[in-house]
């Protein structure tokens, strides 16, 4: 059963916060532990607490910790704020990665759009003059993209083909190999063909 998604923001009740407090807290610690242990990195975490006068930190022993400070501190400026992050930059940057993923997804779906409104009016099911400006300049965009597609495939196809003829005049015509099996240039002209989609059964 998935856990159910906390929502981020102060919890109201002082008597939840606290044991949400005390729990977290413990977690957090623990994560540091395990990340300086299982990685071999140098880390170290101070926590305080709204009750508690001195702060909850590991390593938990003062030295190996304020080692760790020592040399953050002794960083410049701006080594130290290279990787620093607030909440509030951290849930800008989640938002306009967020945003960058909605650009995406709205482009490949306007591209199946337009796909599904190309067939509909080459079958007739949709008539060009009952289409929008924008929805017409969507068609003329798709259009010119899949006729350079298949340009393309073209190209490629006329020089596996000038490949394949030139093997052949180089081979005196083929004969005495006749029936033989494919030569490894002809084997690597039908692989290409093949990875276009091209001589595959239908």
């Amino acid at each position: 059963m998935s856990r159910k998604k906390v929502k981020l923001e102060l919890i109201a009740d002082e008597a939840t916060r606290r044991t949400t407090f005390r729990k977290r807290k413990k977690g957090v610690l623990k994560k540091v532990s395990e990340l300086s242990t299982l990685c071999g990195v140098n880390a170290v975490a101070i926590i305080y607490g709204p009750c508690d006068p001195n702060p909850d930190f590991w390593p938990p022993s003062p030295s190996d910790a304020k080692a760790v400070l020592t040399r953050f501190k002794n960083l410049s400026e701006m080594e130290q704020a290279k990787k620093m992050m607030n909440q509030q930059e951290f849930l800008k940057q989640r938002i306009g990665k967020l945003k960058e993923k909605l650009k995406s997804q709205m482009r490949e779906n306007q591209v199946l759009e337009t796909t599904k409104l190309m067939y509909d009016c080459l079958a007739a099911n949709k008539d060009l003059k009952d289409l929008s400006l924008e929805a017409l300049g969507d068609l003329v965009w798709l259009t010119e993209k899949r006729i350079k597609e298949i340009q393309n495939r073209i190209n490629d196809l006329r020089r596996i083909t000038t490949t394949i003829v030139g093997d052949d005049d180089d081979d005196g015509g083929g004969g005495g190999g006749g029936g033989g099996e494919a030569s490894g240039k002809d084997k690597t002209a039908m692989e290409a063909l093949l990875s276009m989609g091209i001589g595959k059964p239908l």
